[in-house]
């Protein structure tokens, strides 16, 4: 078999491009002798010409030091292989873009973190509310602000194609996560602003956490449902594409989860309305059972007795006015602003339905919080007397009610993804 080499190569290329020597020899710039010498074998042309002369002739370089055109197959191998070589590398672009907006968000999350530090130090530390949250906010909108624009950016970059799509999924997924964490953040600060409504004061360590996570856990819902329905019009709208059977599923999903999400909203709607419901009609004062007197001597009896005040509330009792003087006596003054006795200023009395006088006593026991009596004709009896402590147990049933609520919002959620697990399988 006659062996092939690049000058007779170079030969039948011009011949069948229908060019001369000279022709060849002035687009290379080289002398026409210098194209007979190739063709005979006679030398070679210069490595610089070699992906001229095979633009040319719409041949590759591997081709013409071969001398001859590959073949279909060895084409398609070859095709195959740098296709392969690209997706490898397409692949690890989109791994690397991934990785660098992942990190970029964990910084966002850190510089809204940092707010809620310098928001908790202007609070806890100088006692200034306000000025914690707006704080605070400043920080979280610099970090919404970061997180947009490094989220346009990377989706901005052309990796996409039609074998995988889950590049601007994991992106986001990624950006999602930290929009969230940065409204659940705005909702545990919320209590520095609806709960404080002056700059010079504070909300105590116990209040703000308790507030901030109910406002934080609310601003959770409220994350989970636009990210629920943004997912959905990003999907319906081809911004993020799937193959058509994932799509079918994937919608198929999104409807159910809508319906079980609108499901778990109305019944946790009607929840909350019998819970607030049961708290303003029996509340602390109504729960609560104090000491009920059949007889007016038991009744003065307890009013009588000296009890300390050591229950805060009590300070505002007296209704006379009293004054600490130099040598540390208390003088308590009538409401014309008559020096009066402690014990004038500590007399009570209960009057019948017309008005008239049924009982007199001292009131000495800081331990009552109130009186309670119908009058009637002539007597007020009977009468119950309710203390500190008796509101203490009224208010551990409620509390022990709002456990119980806590413990249903609880289970009708459980109770929603049990459904949607059920239902999920039924969907295959």
């Amino acid at each position: 078999m006659e062996k092939k080499t690049m000058g007779s190569f170079i030969a039948a290329l011009r011949r069948s491009a229908g060019m001369t020597q000279r022709e060849l020899a002035e687009r290379l710039n080289v002398s026409d002798k210098s194209v007979s010498r190739w063709e005979c074998d006679d030398g070679y042309p210069d490595l610089s010409l070699i992906p001229v002369i095979a633009e040319i002739f719409g041949v590759t370089s591997d081709e013409l030091l071969r001398g001859e055109r590959k073949s279909a197959e060895e084409r398609a191998v070859e095709d195959s292989s740098l296709g392969q070589k690209g997706k490898k590398e397409l692949k690890r672009l989109r791994q690397v873009a991934l990785r660098d907006f992942r990190s970029l968000s964990f910084l966002v999350i850190g510089i809204a973190l940092l707010g809620l530090l310098i928001a908790a130090i202007a609070n806890l530390g100088f006692l200034r509310a306000l000025i914690g949250f707006f704080s605070g906010m400043v920080f979280l909108v610099i970090a919404i602000a970061l997180e947009s624009m490094f989220l346009n950016d990377t989706l901005s970059k052309d990796f996409e194609d039609d074998d995988d799509c889950s590049f601007a999924w994991n992106v986001v997924r990624t950006s999602e996560t930290s929009f969230a964490v940065m409204l659940v953040l705005v909702g545990f600060l919320l209590p520095l602003l609806y709960l404080v409504k002056d700059t010079y004061l504070g909300l105590t360590g116990a209040s703000w956490l308790l507030h901030g996570c109910i406002c934080a856990f609310a601003m959770t819902v409220v994350s989970c449902i636009a990210i629920h329905f943004i997912n959905g019009k990003l999907v319906r709208s081809g911004k993020l594409t799937l193959s058509e059977s994932e799509k079918i599923g994937y919608l198929k999903r999104y409807t159910l989860k809508t319906y079980i999400g609108l499901g778990l909203v109305v019944v946790a709607i009607i929840t909350v309305v019998l819970h607030v419901s049961l708290t303003q009609m029996w509340g602390p004062n109504t729960v609560m059972k104090g000491t009920q007197f059949n007889d007016y001597e038991s009744f003065v009896a307890l009013m009588e007795t000296d009890v300390p005040d050591t229950y805060t509330s009590a300070a505002n009792r007296a209704p006379m006015s009293i004054e600490e003087v130099s040598s540390g006596a208390k003088v308590y003054y009538d409401m014309y602003g008559n020096i009066i006795s402690e014990e004038e200023a500590r007399t009570r009395t209960l009057t019948d339905l017309h008005g008239s006088v049924v009982l007199t006593y001292v009131d000495r026991n800081h331990s009552v919080l109130s009186v309670s009596y119908n009058p009637k004709e002539g007597s007020v009896l009977p009468i119950t007397v309710y203390t500190y402590d008796d509101y203490q147990v009224g208010q551990a049933v409620v509390r022990m009610r709002n456990v119980i609520f806590a413990f249903v919002y609880v289970a009708e959620v459980i109770l929603a993804f049990v459904v949607y697990a059920v239902m999920k399988k039924k969907l295959k």
